[in-house]
C-alpha cells in the first residue's frame, strides 16, 4: 500500500493518489485488484496536467465498468476529454469533462443520496490533490 490516502468529504469516502506518469498510473491499476467491489466499477477523477502523458495514465486506469471524469489541474495547462479521445477514441462513452473535483462530488453526492459508490478515486496530479486536501480540511 503505497501513497493512497483515505479522506471523506461530505461522508464520500475518497481514495487519493498522486499517479502523475504511466508507471504510476499502472502501480495503482495492480493496486486497485485488491479493493472491494472494484470489478463493479471505480469512479475516476482526473486532473492531469497538458505536459504528462494524460492518455496512458488514463488508459492504464480506465476498465471496462469504471467512468472517468476528468477536470483542470488548478491554474496549469490539463489534458481535456476531448483532447484524450483524438489518441482512445473509445474512451469517448466513458470519460467526461467537468469543471471541478467539487463540482463533480457534489453531483455524486445528489444523483447517489442512497447508495454512493464505493470507490471513487482522485487521481493525475500531487497539485490537484493538495487542493482537493485543503479543500476537504476546510470543508468537512
Amino acid at each position: 500500500p503505497g501513497r493512497l490516502q483515505k479522506v471523506k468529504w461530505k461522508n464520500i469516502p475518497l481514495l487519493l493518489d498522486g499517479a502523475h506518469n504511466p508507471h504510476a498510473a499502472s502501480q495503482l491499476a495492480k493496486e486497485r485488484l485488491r479493493w472491494s467491489n472494484q470489478e463493479q466499477g471505480i469512479i475516476w477523477i482526473f486532473g492531469i496536467q497538458a505536459h504528462k502523458k494524460g492518455p496512458e495514465i488514463i488508459n492504464a486506469l480506465l476498465q471496462e465498468n469504471d467512468v472517468g471524469l476528468i477536470v483542470s489541474v488548478p491554474e496549469k495547462e490539463s489534458w481535456k476529454a476531448s483532447d484524450v479521445y483524438k489518441v482512445y477514441p473509445e474512451f469517448s462513452t466513458r470519460l467526461y469533462q467537468k469543471n471541478s473535483v467539487v463540482e463533480v462530488l457534489e453531483n455524486l453526492r445528489f444523483s447517489h443520496k442512497d447508495h454512493l459508490p464505493q470507490n471513487i478515486v482522485i487521481t493525475g496530479s500531487l497539485i490537484l490533490i493538495g487542493k482537493v486536501l485543503r479543500e476537504i480540511t476546510s470543508d468537512s
